[in-house]
């Protein structure tokens, strides 16, 4: 669930005081996500919003990612940007937690994935990395190639012997094939494009969602954690990805090369993740989380076609 913090009307009514909008007419409570405490409000208009209060994002965190919706969106990406306050601040306060509110947009997320879908997520991805070219803040990866070279041995992560072993041997395998690493491309990141981020309107996107892991990173890596969300193995959608990508945002010879090793990395790097989310989620009490075993069998079939395919 994505309730943790109950709202009355009053509430919300306080919170909505200080935008320029119509009345509020009813709420409800949106049962999905796990991080945040997110209401759907419908307005006197007609229009609907969905109201977020950050549970885990603080007020220092939350504002480059405020700024990077309301720059990505200022520069026609199809992003639910944050409505800004009668005093132009992106988000205010309420229960005494950061909170900002978004335009509900239109559409679903894709459920079979399509070749079409596939051509669009790419397209839709490069058009997000060449328009944070001009974004003036920098935030470093958190869950980048330096972490997972570091966390295996973190103590967040509890490994069967086999896995200990699996992990450390892709690792190592990695710091040889992204030795040119830091010389790749790089800049602004969605960082977890997966087809529950994006909706669409018919064959069209409406809209990218859930920015909160957004950085600056490699932008081979991000095509690649698209790449493994949407096509896994399947070779016509990743070609479709590829192609889709490259309409708006040509790839390089190094970044093509990069590719596959970036897959691996990706795989690893949401394995560990998962793994983590699901300790922390149980010692919660928590019962919505992602298969970390999914992107584990994962990694196995792109090592299998590493040793297979050249890059």
């Amino acid at each position: 669930m994505s309730v943790y913090t109950p709202l009355s009307r009053e509430d919300i009514q306080t919170f909505l005081h200080d935008f320029a909008l119509p009345a509020l007419v009813s709420f409800d409570e949106v049962q999905a996500g796990i991080e945040n405490t997110n209401y759907r409000l419908h307005l006197q208009d007609g229009s609907i919003w969905f109201l977020t209060l950050f549970e885990h994002l603080t007020s220092s965190q939350l504002p480059y990612f405020m700024q990077l919706l309301d720059h990505l969106g200022q520069r026609g990406c199809a992003v639910a940007n944050p409505q800004k306050l009668r005093d132009s601040r992106l988000f205010d306060h309420l229960k005494d937690k950061p909170a900002a509110l978004f335009p509900c947009k239109s559409g679903t997320h894709p459920q079979a994935i399509n070749a079409a879908q596939a051509h669009a997520a790419g397209a839709a991805l490069a058009r997000l990395h060449k328009a944070g070219k001009d974004f003036a803040h920098v935030r470093e990866n958190d869950r980048g190639y330096r972490w997972v070279q570091s966390i295996r041995n973190s103590g967040l992560v509890h490994l069967n012997k086999h896995d200990d072993q699996l992990m450390a041997a892709e690792i190592s395998w990695l710091s040889h094939a992204l030795q040119n690493w830091t010389q790749l491309p790089r800049g602004i990141c969605h960082g977890d494009l997966f087809p529950d981020n994006v909706l669409f309107d018919g064959e069209k996107i409406s809209a990218l969602l859930d920015f909160y892991n957004a950085s600056t990173d490699v932008f081979a890596y991000d095509l690649a954690i698209t790449l493994n969300a949407w096509c896994a193995l399947n070779e016509e959608l990743s070609a479709a990805m590829l192609a889709g990508y490259q309409t708006e945002r040509v790839l390089d010879l190094a970044e093509l090369e990069a590719i596959l090793p970036c897959r691996r990395l990706a795989a690893l790097r949401f394995w560990l993740s998962r793994l983590i989310a699901v300790e922390h989620q149980k010692s919660a009490s928590a019962t919505t989380f992602k298969d970390p075993q999914e992107m584990c069998r994962l990694l196995l079939a792109l090592q299998n076609y590493s040793s297979t395919n050249k890059p």
